[in-house]
């Protein structure tokens, strides 16, 4: 019974370990996500040193709105995907406890205890998307300009 009581303590643990971590990855989402706005803003502040501004919108700018958005939305579904694998992996050790206070003596395979899943695809893809977003914002910040500069419009 002792080994039962151990591997349901570990078990334990280790969900509360992917619950923090999964605490700590939405912080971090959140504040780039809340953050990020007001960082470009800043930035459009700061460039145009209070003169009156322009936004060349043009068929590039329409198109990097456009990836910009897609990327954004894109990105919620990989962190949601990432989360999913989280949930279902503690839902699997859950069940494990439940079955290890219900079976005597308890049956445990090999894949019980183990964490398969590999979520590389989902963070490359993620960053890939994040990169995306950066170049894209970038080519929307470069279609700003001070009213009267080359490449505005007054």
């Amino acid at each position: 019974m002792a080994r039962e009581e151990y591997i349901i303590q570990h078990l334990s643990k280790e969900i509360e370990t992917h619950t923090n971590s999964i605490t700590v990855f939405r912080s971090r989402v959140h504040l780039s996500v809340y953050l990020g706005p007001f960082v470009v803003f800043g930035y459009f502040v700061v460039t145009a040193k209070g003169l009156p501004a322009s936004w060349t919108i043009d068929t590039l700018t329409w198109v990097a709105i456009v990836v910009v958005c897609v990327c954004f939305l894109a990105l919620g579904l990989f962190c949601a995907s990432v989360e999913e694998h989280t949930w279902n992996q503690c839902n699997r050790w859950r069940m494990l406890i439940a079955r290890l206070q219900k079976v005597d003596p308890p049956l445990l395979g090999d894949n019980d205890l183990v964490f398969n899943q590999t979520l590389k695809s989902a963070y490359l893809i993620a960053f890939l998307l994040l990169l995306l977003s950066l170049f894209g914002t970038i080519i929307i910040l470069a279609r700003l300009s001070p009213a009267g500069a080359s490449g505005g419009t007054p």
